[in-house]
């Protein structure tokens, strides 16, 4: 059963969504299920916007011993990529404590850093950070805390977890190439520094696309594109950035629910507005405004892009749409 789990997981994150469909689909004939079946399905009907789908996903998780506190994740971060932090929140904290119930103390804390990037669209990782810490400081935890505060324009409290790293894993792939880069240019970026950020996230563009072992936590991958985007951007090189942020935005089975997806919607809006094509830009905010439609009201973001929109189209009221 592994093996088919393994297979669709590969597919999924190599955008061959029909494929882990199919792979899927031989397990079930054969009568076979797995945990990893029922996150699956969840994804799929994610990827797919399938809402009625994702809740008969949700209710076979809730319903299966061994996945309950990794579909309540899953939940949380789906409702988190439409903007609504706060049942999102509330929904994380189901997951730790099922999480923790079962003694699973590292997976408790890989939901909290998830929980964290996701609050650092609002500008408020501090609490879930810490909280994550506190249960864990295994590699993918430590990493996405410091992400969460980088992200959340928090960067010095973001330097002891990336110091801590970069003592404990000297020799990790992930952390040399991919981690710290990231971390470090976030640093860079908040200090002025856009070019040295660049320089920084040249080490990651071999590895830009590799899986990043933090996405159990629903975090991690493809930050050094989304990043060095935030850098080009910040060195006046729009047409760059939006390489950059087109880049997240291409990959939808490597991201999933990442927060990194909604936010390079509208990374990607603004590198266009300010390279002049307005048009495009005016596309890539209503797409995030439709995403966002039903989003707490208070998430910076969501009030960013209508100024912005507007802004492209002076004299249309662009709130209703986000309503």
């Amino acid at each position: 059963m592994p093996a088919y789990a393994n297979l669709a997981w590969a597919e999924v994150l190599l955008e061959r969504r029909s494929e882990a469909a199919a792979t899927l689909q031989r397990a079930v004939a054969r009568h076979l299920e797995f945990p990893d079946f029922i996150v699956l399905r969840c994804c799929f009907a994610f990827l797919d916007r399938d809402d009625a789908a994702m809740a008969r996903a949700a209710a076979m998780g809730t319903a299966s011993s061994g996945v309950e506190d990794w579909m309540a994740h899953q939940q949380a971060a789906v409702l988190a990529h439409a903007g609504r932090l706060r049942e999102a929140r509330t929904m994380t904290r189901q997951a730790v404590a099922l999480a923790l119930q079962s003694g699973g103390r590292e997976r408790a804390a890989l939901y909290e850093a998830g929980s964290a990037v996701r609050e650092s669209l609002r500008g408020a990782a501090r609490q879930a950070a810490t909280d994550a810490l506190a249960l864990s400081t295994a590699r993918d935890v430590e990493y996405g805390a410091a992400l969460a505060l980088a992200l959340a324009g928090e960067a010095p409290r973001a330097r002891t977890p990336a110091d801590d790293l970069e003592a404990r894993f000297p020799d990790d792939t992930l952390v040399r190439f991919i981690d710290l880069p990231t971390l470090r240019a976030l640093v860079d970026l908040q200090a002025g520094g856009a070019v040295l950020a660049v320089d920084r996230l040249q080490l990651a563009v071999p590895r830009d696309l590799a899986f990043q072992g933090g996405s159990f936590g629903s975090f991690g991958s493809l930050y050094t594109a989304y990043v060095r985007g935030l850098a080009w951007m910040a060195a006046d090189k729009a047409p760059e950035a939006a390489g950059e942020f087109r880049t997240v935005l291409a990959h939808p089975g490597l991201v999933l629910q990442d927060p990194v997806g909604i936010a390079a919607r509208v990374q990607l809006a603004r590198a266009l507005a300010r390279s002049g094509d307005h048009s495009q830009a005016a596309v890539m905010y209503r797409e995030f405004l439709d995403l966002f439609n039903h989003a707490d009201q208070d998430v910076p973001l969501l009030g960013d892009a209508r100024v912005e929109l507007a802004r492209l189209h002076p004299g249309h009221n662009h709130r209703s749409e986000a309503k």
